[in-house]
């Protein structure tokens, strides 16, 4: 039988429970509260959660800290929270991770990209428009519908940050880009006499990494033969054809476990 203080118990679980997390677009900060305007979050606090005054929550917006509130007030429109504690996340990633993913054919494998790719530890999405995109092209729906999507990812991950998905762009142009900044340029293709495993591609330096990921049918030659002249490295996941969304989210990843973090 295992008999823990419960002193101790009690700080374990704080730390280790299931926290209800939200990410804030619209709010105000005063002094030791906060008011919550989001009508996403108050919808899901008061429709979906049937939060009532005095239980926990966390939330967090752009400053790199997470606050763990009580719930003051539920109002019709409105959350009124105080704060109790301003924290920092326990680690971070010392790599910048910018996931360059091909427009896809069909949304959701998009959108699947997003998801996933937030999860992981994706720090910003440039959606790419290469020679064999079928689609070109993003309407504001979409838009609204992606950052919905990669702020339910960063919620559900315990994030507090979340990603951008910055506007799409023509492949050569972010080739151009890119061309004189000190990062490091990684593009997947399953062309097997240009890659190799990425795993040998990965360096400690510099700290931002960039991963173009093809669309259906891979890169075209022409594609090929500009990214060589850029200087990018050329990887592959092994021996294994992926789907464009799967190789997306496992070169991410990859980055994200085999990068050094920094502590609390």
């Amino acid at each position: 039988m295992i008999i823990l203080d419960i002193t101790e118990s009690n700080i374990v679980l704080d730390r280790f429970m299931e926290r209800r997390q939200f990410y804030l677009e619209k709010f105000k900060k005063n002094q030791d509260k906060v008011i919550i305007f989001d009508q996403r979050v108050v919808y899901k606090l008061k429709k979906v959660l049937r939060v009532k005054k005095g239980e926990i929550i966390f939330v967090y917006w752009d400053n790199g800290y997470i606050y763990k509130v009580k719930i003051l007030k539920v109002a019709e429109d409105k959350i009124v929270a105080e704060i109790l504690k301003k924290e920092k996340p326990l680690f971070s990633l010392k790599k910048k991770i910018i996931l360059c993913p091909s427009l896809l054919k069909h949304p959701k494998r998009f959108e699947f990209i997003l998801e996933k790719g937030t999860e992981v530890g994706v720090n910003s999405f440039i959606p790419v428009i290469a020679d064999r995109s079928v689609k070109r092209s993003v309407s504001g729906n979409q838009r609204s519908r992606w950052k919905k999507i990669v702020i339910e990812a960063a919620d559900q991950a315990k994030r507090v940050t979340v990603p951008v998905i910055e506007k799409e762009m023509i492949f050569k142009d972010l080739l151009d880009e890119l061309q004189h900044k000190t990062v490091q340029k990684i593009i997947l293709t399953t062309n097997k006499q240009l890659n190799q495993n990425i795993l040998k591609v990965i360096k400690n330096q510099p700290k931002e990494i960039y991963i173009l990921i093809g669309p259906e049918g891979d890169w075209s030659n022409k594609e090929i033969d500009l990214a060589k002249k850029y200087g990018w490295n050329f990887a592959s996941l092994g021996d294994f054809i992926f789907k464009s969304e799967t190789a997306a989210i496992i070169s991410a990843y990859l980055v994200s476990v085999l990068s050094p973090r920094n502590a609390k």
